[in-house]
């Protein structure tokens, strides 16, 4: 079995190129002697299998850095990891990913698109105050029960079953900012021409459809019964295309500026409506910009059920890499744990 330990082994001789200065949160650190150097943090951090931070050295120590033992205290160790930027790991997973899909051509499609799957979810942090002023919950319910968690958001490949893009944060973010951004990192990445997303009845947003289309990216999302019911009450079939005019009170709802006025030039989307037979008791509304030449009702109603995958996709992070289960309270040591297991 490839484990944990064997892939940083091998790893360990290719990370120079992460070990920068950029990465560095604060000028003069890492630059005397000292137990560890930047780039030995650096893999701890990857190393890591949930156990203490003592645990954590010795075994680091002894088994990868082949040197005698060294007291460091579990304090020293988070002071010094505070200096390493977390980005260092997003840009790892990332460069991974991108090298990974241009070296290797075969990876699964539909009709030559990757197929994505966009979601999010909630977990919990670490119960205390100093990870409460960090993570702002913004909730007073949450407040009331002590609880302190983060929103995941993430897009999946749901063929290759890889995550192609990943944030966490306060839950004060909405998932459609968080969704925009995906599509800014992906569009500086990949080919997003020939990119769908497949979002849930979560993302209804005509700021995010407006988006897809201004980046020339294909989207499917799962309405609520309530979005456009006036325009798919007008439909004499079960695929057409509609208008949705742009209002003022719905460019309000759009943060971002030059977008918005991007759709007030528009005037009015037209979106085409699906209405599809999932084998629930009712019958499912999709939205996409897909053209019916290219995806019929039936494929279309494929592709809705491949976005399960991104379900199993979170199982998965949470049940095999403990992504819940962080080794600090403060923000860059939780993020710096959240994107290494990403990695990992």
């Amino acid at each position: 079995m490839y484990s944990f330990d064997r892939f940083i082994k091998n790893f360990f001789r290719f990370f120079e190129c992460f070990i920068l200065k950029r990465y560095i949160t604060e000028d003069n650190r890492f630059i005397r002697d000292r137990k560890m150097t930047q780039k030995e943090y650096t893999a701890f951090i990857l190393s890591q299998r949930s156990c203490t931070s003592y645990i954590e050295t010795i075994r680091f120590f002894t088994r990868w850095l082949k040197k005698d033992f060294e007291t460091i205290s579990s304090q020293g160790i988070g002071k010094q990891r505070m200096f390493i930027d977390p980005k260092v790991f997003i840009d790892m997973y990332e460069c991974f990913i991108d090298e990974l899909y241009n070296k290797f051509l075969g990876f699964s499609k539909f009709k030559g698109y990757i197929v994505s799957a966009c979601d999010g979810s909630i977990v919990d942090l670490p119960n205390v105050t100093l990870t409460r002023e960090e993570f702002p919950v913004g909730d007073e319910n949450l407040l009331k029960e002590k609880r302190i968690r983060a929103r995941v958001s993430c897009v999946l490949d749901v063929h290759s079953k890889h995550i192609l893009t990943v944030k966490i944060v306060e839950t004060i973010v909405n998932e459609i900012d968080l969704a925009i951004e995906h599509l800014n990192n992906l569009k500086q990445r990949f080919d997003i021409t020939k990119l769908i997303t497949i979002y849930d009845r979560g993302y209804p947003s005509i700021e995010l459809m407006t988006k897809n289309i201004d980046l020339n990216s294909k989207f499917l999302i799962r309405l609520p019964k309530n979005v456009f019911a006036h325009q798919i009450k007008q439909m004499k079939t079960n695929d057409e295309i509609i208008q949705i005019n742009m209002t003022n009170n719905r460019l309000n709802n759009f943060n971002d500026e030059n977008l918005k006025e991007k759709a007030r030039k528009m005037g009015r989307l037209e979106i085409r409506i699906a209405i599809i037979d999932i084998g629930n008791k009712e019958l499912e509304i999709l939205a996409t910009n897909l053209t019916p030449e290219e995806f019929s009702t039936e494929d279309l109603k494929e592709l809705y059920a491949k976005r399960w995958t991104v379900e199993t996709g979170f199982d998965r992070l949470k049940n095999l890499i403990e992504i819940e289960d962080f080794s600090g309270i403060r923000r860059p040591i939780i993020e710096q744990d959240f994107y290494a297991h990403i990695f990992i």
